[in-house]
């Protein structure tokens, strides 16, 4: 779809004009059939994760988020110069759509008054076009249109704020070109913005906010199922423990990689815990190698769960290197914390916190969370697979810290016992464990054999297997490769330009 003066026809028209509550300036669009514009729309988005289905407008490929945090979806058409934003806004505090709209507000700004605010903030010479509520369905929206110029050229941005509950709104911001000359008359219409607003509302027409219920129950029994489990993680660790473990890394049939783990228990800084450290190298594409060394360790004393990790990550492309280190930690401490109710007294809290430092050439960033007591410790979670019972079929829900988003997300593991399989081209017997990243994110899954012995993974989405196998299978498939256990946790690299 081009939002620019291409398609006359359709210019010609405009969008109808919903039923409006507050509003205080001019709309930016008179009225239309609606099916106008429906046929510039896309193919339906739906995230049961982030509890919302719409249509966005069409000619975009969306680059989407594992359905967790505030971001669900981004549409980028780079050719025509359009954005569409979709998010959500958790609240700690009950918020209104429209500062005044209840009795007792007060006053006090709501969402769209914010929403006019920060967009001044930016720009001052930014022209609100719009600010009032509508009824789309069910349910309230808040609507915010400006006008602003950046970059030498005039742009049309408008936002819908679909109110769940008083907590939680519902996010879409869709920033188009205009047409419109800097000399043009005050109440002249603009065809491009014309046409932008009317594929708006019907995309606002076509939303619906997904019963997310059935979710939070499987989520509730499944976090009662890992309360249990984490009871006796520490022993099922001790059991687990494996001095070497060797894995083909394949893609198609091809090896292109392989990984070396070492686990041992052991203390580190004089608390008594256990580590997992791992060895990898790849070579994801031709002319491309990745080798990355990674060291964890976590306290088997649970009920304190101090962490510490270090990962190295060498991507090395036609001569070109770039080295990338995380420290990551977390712990449990009580500290003396008031109390936000009642007297405000002192009182004793278990305060559970992660702090992860990403380091390269281009800076450093530092991440701190608060964490919940289902977090699984980056060692634990490198051996989870191995650590669930699979002799039935069970569900379990942690939250994880993952690298690549910079954020703890929920991992769902599932559990199928022993059956008939495929895995690695051969017929055999093996428990499976489905391992996602999200609600909706691309499923791993573990083999385990009848003996409990892990046999490796499969990713269907990247095409990636894990095959176990011994040192002596890799040292012949990867002749001249040092293959030796890292030790990086107390010796990081200090210069990541090496």
């Amino acid at each position: 779809m081009r939002l620019v003066p291409g398609i006359v026809a359709l210019c010609a028209a405009v969008v109808a004009a919903a039923p409006a509550r507050g509003s205080d300036t001019r709309p930016v669009a008179g009225a239309a059939r609606e099916e106008d514009f429906a046929s510039l729309l896309g193919e339906p988005f739906s995230s049961r994760a982030a509890g919302l289905s719409f249509r966005p407008p069409a000619g975009a490929t969306p680059s989407r988020r594992l359905g967790y945090g505030a971001d669900i979806v981004t549409y980028t058409n780079a050719e025509d110069k359009w954005q569409l934003r979709v998010s959500r806004m958790f609240l700690e505090k009950p918020a209104r759509l429209l500062a005044g709209e209840s009795p007792g507000s007060g006053g006090n700004d709501g969402i769209v008054d914010q929403a006019v605010r920060q967009i001044l903030l930016q720009n001052a010479a930014a022209e609100i076009l719009r600010k009032d509520v509508i009824n789309v369905g069910p349910h309230d929206v808040g609507l915010v249109i400006c006008r602003f110029v950046q970059g030498g050229r005039t742009w049309l941005r408008q936002q819908a704020f679909f109110q769940a509950n008083n907590r939680l709104f519902y996010v879409f911001d869709f920033t188009t070109p205009s047409t419109r000359a800097a000399d043009s008359p005050p109440d002249a219409e603009d065809a491009a913005e014309r046409l932008a607003a009317g594929v708006f509302r019907a995309m606002l027409d076509t939303v619906r906010l997904l019963d997310q219920r059935p979710i939070l129950a499987d989520n509730d029994e499944r976090l009662y199922r890992t309360r249990t489990l984490m009871v006796n993680l520490p022993r099922r660790i001790q059991s687990a423990v494996l001095p070497e473990q060797c894995f083909r890394v394949l893609r198609e049939g091809k090896d292109i990689g392989w990984m070396y783990v070492c686990e041992e228990v052991g203390e580190h800084q004089g608390k008594g815990g256990f580590f997992v450290a791992t060895l990898s190298h790849g070579l994801p594409e031709p002319g491309t190698t990745v080798d990355v060394a990674c060291e964890m360790f976590c306290m088997l004393d649970l009920k304190k769960a101090d962490e510490a990790w270090v990962t190295v990550t060498v991507a090395e492309k036609e001569g070109r290197k770039q080295v990338v280190t995380e420290i990551g930690q977390s712990a449990k401490r009580v500290k003396p914390m008031r109390d936000e109710t009642g007297d405000r007294e002192l009182r004793l809290r278990e305060v559970y916190n992660l702090s992860v430092t990403q380091t390269s050439k281009a800076g450093s960033k530092s991440v701190t969370r608060d964490l919940p007591p289902y977090y699984l410790p980056q060692a634990i979670g490198a051996m989870l697979p191995r650590l669930v019972p699979t002799s039935e079929a069970k569900g379990y829900l942690f939250m994880w810290w993952v690298s690549a988003e910079q954020e703890i997300i929920y991992r769902y593991i599932d559990v199928e016992p022993e059956k008939n399989v495929t895995f690695n081209g051969r017929q055999m017997r093996a428990a499976v464990v489905t391992d996602r990243i999200g609600l909706e994110g691309d499923p791993t899954f573990h083999y385990i054999s009848p003996e409990g012995r892990y046999l490796g993974s499969h990713c269907p989405a990247t095409g990636i297997t894990m095959v176990a196998c011994d040192m002596h299978t890799l040292t012949r498939l990867w002749p001249g490769a040092v293959i030796a256990r890292p030790h990086v946790l107390n010796n990081p690299p200090r210069d990541e330009g090496r």
